[in-house]
């Protein structure tokens, strides 16, 4: 649609034809005509912003959906890692589980004595009548699925599990390890045909001699199942083809009447599965079809479901692999919903990016047509001031010279002033420097203060640990422990005839009663022991208390906290405890105020442990017995009052005008820094630090009073 330009049908009139206007020096250039604005102009401006607009909202909901996307794929990574752990975890346990059965089991098999004679006397179907009753009960309560009893050349004596099978040589791992190291055994082995067993070996050994191994195991696929019905996921069990040998795989179908297809994957055999039709993908995978993603955690699409591939390797005990575990998770909902939230959010954007389209272009629409009309008019001002800036142009060039002149003056004038503001500024700034140097030094020997009362505490609880630590040490070399071995190489002297040594032989007679004696004072050995452990335990927590309330108040000042005030001096009385009690000054607290304030916490804190510390020190040097330091706490409307109140020394008259004078001290290892530091610290915090004595020997009471505003009360 093309729009035609509007003409302006009005015209400025010419400046000479207006009354009054000329000048002395000639008429003014006429005005031209103005033309109206142009609507074709104005929307394609408009059709490029929405453009734009149109774009980033494009670009905005293709980054939205990227990003969710790809939310979407670290969710589904991390659902497959935990789907991966919780099998393996689980694997993990039922097998211990089933070990610790198995082995439980082996250890009463080999205290029967009828399987004991049996075993000995190498009669199978003695062995057999005897073990074949304890099998089925096996069988039923834990599904046990082998049982068996070799001899100690490994060759099997009897399967009690398939009795007419016996006299081959076992070569398995776990009969080896067993072998090898004398103890019990257990590992996950291949079977003839495939299948995983969980196999558990003992030795069997009578009076020191070497009876032969008996062997327990539970077929992996009992476990595979019992995973399946705790997690609600399917198993496919793979076993590769290059660890099976296919004659001897025949024949172990038919001894134990299974069936099996050797070739219906290349390379694999499933031995076992929790569904009824492997799903496509895992046919493929297993037929080596597509080599993409081999082996690899991922989502598949098939028969309309969405199943989330697992893959688990499986071995041996000796780490070799045979076979991969296939987990099956359905995770159709998940998917479906995730796809719906993605559909979701693009309508929501592209029906908001339309509607914020529409308002926009009316928004332009009406905004060209009021520029439009704003640009004919400031056309018009504008040619009318370039007419005052002439007439104004000549009279400000007078202006600027008399300016000019008028400067020219003044620079004169101001040249020695500004030399003079310039030194006073220069002699400021070397007055402020030396000043924040002095409060920088000022809080820093401050804060030397209270990390020297923290060492000094550390410091007495050290020795403590130190004298705990030695009696610990002391007892344990003391003790009576080392005879416990000696009484184990002698009772293995005699186990063959133990219960004849113990009471018959002079000596072993007196083994009860030694056992009792040494029973006794090991018990207190231990009890001794404990007690200056818990010792040496609370000493080092006090250690670690100390140190973190240090650690807690050496932060950057500056940073304000809500304290309770009875709270920040019990802070500065216990970084105070050690040396208050070392010169045995008694703490009195009178605490009328409780109030809660808001402040800089660490310069509060700095200004009561220097006070405290300053007030032991007074106590200690006047040589009182009754060294007493009394905090007293109050408060009104606008302040609230700390006091720290002592027997000690007292001050002189001369000296309180100047207490708090920097470098002013009346202790010989004193810097007079600590008091004056306090004062400036109370000054930045908007209150106040006073002293007040009555001379020599009347003690002394210093004052903090910090700005306080109460809540107000509740109705």
């Amino acid at each position: 649609m093309n729009i035609a330009p509007v003409e302006n049908d009005r015209q400025v009139p010419d400046a000479e034809n207006l009354p009054g206007e000329e000048e002395p020096g000639g008429p003014l250039p006429r005005t031209p005509v103005i033309p109206g604005p142009s609507r074709r102009g104005s929307e394609h401006i408009t059709f490029r912003i929405l453009a734009f607009l149109v774009l980033a909202m494009a670009i905005l909901l293709g980054s939205f959906i990227f990003a969710f996307h790809r939310e979407q794929q670290k969710q589904s990574s991390r659902s497959m890692e935990r789907s991966a752990q919780e099998v393996q975890g689980l694997l993990r346990v039922e097998q211990a589980q089933k070990v610790a059965v198995m082995a439980t089991t082996l250890q009463a098999i080999t205290n029967d004595g009828q399987l004991a004679e049996a075993f000995i006397a190498r009669d199978p179907d003695a062995l057999l009548r005897r073990a074949q009753p304890l099998f089925e009960a096996l069988s039923r309560e834990h599904r046990i699925t082998h049982f068996y009893f070799h001899t100690p050349e490994r060759v099997n004596l009897l399967r009690v599990h398939r009795p007419g099978q016996r006299g081959d040589t076992i070569n398995r791992l776990t009969l080896r390890e067993a072998e090898r190291t004398g103890e019990m055994a257990s590992g996950i082995e291949r079977g003839p045909i495939g299948t995983f067993v969980l196999r558990t070996v003992l030795p069997w050994r009578h009076e020191g001699r070497l009876l032969g191994y008996v062997e327990l195991g539970v077929e992996f696929e009992d476990v595979v199942r019992r995973i399946h019905g705790l997690l609600n996921v399917d198993f496919v069990v793979a076993v590769y083809k290059q660890f099976l040998d296919h004659e001897q795989w025949n024949r172990a179908l038919k001894t134990y009447g299974r069936q099996a297809s050797w070739d219906e994957f290349p390379t694999t055999m499933v031995m076992d599965k929790t569904v009824e039709t492997i799903p496509l993908p895992v046919v493929e995978y297993l037929a080596d079809i597509r080599t993409e993603g081999r082996g690899i955690n991922h989502v598949t699409s098939w028969n309309e479901l969405d199943l989330q591939l697992v893959f688990l390797p499986l071995a041996d005990m000796s780490g070799q692999m045979l076979g991969e575990l296939i987990v099956l998770r359905d995770v159709t909902s998940s998917v479906a919903q995730a796809r719906s939230s993605i559909r979701f959010v693009i309508l929501i954007c592209v029906t908001v990016g339309a509607a914020l389209a529409g308002l926009f272009y009316l928004f332009l629409t009406r905004v060209e047509q009021d520029l439009a009309g704003r640009t004919a008019k400031l056309k018009l001002e504008i040619i009318e001031r370039q007419r005052v800036e002439a007439e104004l142009r000549s009279t400000h060039e007078e202006l600027e010279q008399r300016v000019a002149d008028r400067t020219r003056e003044l620079k004169e004038a101001n040249t020695g002033l500004n030399a003079e503001i310039a030194s006073r500024e220069k002699a400021q700034q070397e007055l402020e420097i030396i000043h924040r140097q002095l409060l920088e030094t000022s809080r820093q020997a401050g804060m030397a203060e209270v990390a020297t009362g923290v060492l000094h505490n550390v410091g007495n609880v050290l020795n403590s640990v130190n004298v705990s630590a030695t009696l610990v040490a002391d007892q344990v070399r003391r003790s009576k422990a080392p005879n416990v071995g000696k009484l184990r190489d002698l009772l293995n002297e005699h186990r063959a005839g133990l219960g004849h040594y113990l009471s018959e032989d002079p000596k072993g007679k007196l083994i009860p009663d030694y056992l009792a004696t040494l029973a006794d004072g090991l018990d207190k050995e231990q009890k001794s022991i404990i007690a200056e452990l818990e010792s040496l335990r609370k000493n080092i927590d006090h250690i670690k208390d100390i140190v973190s309330m240090q650690q807690s108040y050496a932060k950057t000042s500056g940073v304000v906290e809500t304290v309770s005030i009875p709270d920040l001096i019990e802070d500065a009385l216990r970084m105070n405890a050690g040396s208050l009690a070392r010169h045995d000054v008694d703490v009195a607290r009178e605490y009328h105020a409780r109030p809660v304030i808001t402040l800089e916490k660490n310069k509060a804190l700095q200004i009561l442990v220097n006070l405290v510390r300053n007030a032991k020190y007074a106590c200690d040097e006047s040589g009182r017995i009754d060294k007493l330091l009394t905090i007293r706490t109050t408060a009104d409307d606008h302040c609230v009052r700390i006091a720290i109140v002592d027997n000690g020394v007292g001050i002189p008259s001369e000296n309180l005008t100047r207490i708090f004078a920097h470098g002013f001290t009346t202790r010989k290892d004193g810097h007079g820094f600590g008091l004056h530091s306090g004062a400036l610290a109370a000054k930045e915090l908007g209150g106040s630090l006073t002293v007040h004595s009555d001379g020599p020997a009347t003690g002394a009471t210093f004052t903090l009073e910090l700005p306080f505003k109460p809540e107000p009360s509740k109705p």
